[in-house]
């Protein structure tokens, strides 16, 4: 793993994020297989993916990952993410206050690590 990643916030991640946001979406619910909710979902998550993937996370260059780790932040400080949409057919992705926080803490301090980083080498 190229970025620390307590426990908690990967099970966060994987609980709340990865069926949308990784290469290892959860067995898909029956209601995938009905026209045209799924060409619905399939275009979704292809958008998710291309906007978020954690499964290439690590191969995101610094400065992708530094505004990726922003982009978290942000949305779990709205509390955009998980969509609404999305938690009316998967109770186990809700979130606590809690939750959202955090990993808005845990996504600023990853982007403060990596911009602290790019700065170095740029002073170098």
């Amino acid at each position: 793993n190229a970025y620390d990643v307590p426990m908690d916030i990967q099970m966060h991640i994987y609980n709340s994020c990865s069926d949308c946001h990784s290469n290892y979406t959860k067995e898909y619910p029956w209601y995938y297989h009905i026209q045209p909710v799924s060409w619905w979902m399939a275009l979704h998550i292809k958008n998710a993916k291309k906007e978020l993937n954690f499964s290439e996370f690590a191969s995101y260059s610094p400065q992708k990952a530094a505004k990726k780790f922003d982009e978290i932040r942000k949305e779990m400080e709205s509390k955009h993410m998980p969509l609404k949409s999305y938690l009316l057919m998967h109770d186990e992705a809700k979130l606590a206050d809690q939750d959202y926080k955090d990993i808005a803490e845990w996504a600023k301090k990853m982007h403060e690590e990596i911009i602290a980083k790019i700065d170095s080498a740029k002073s170098k």
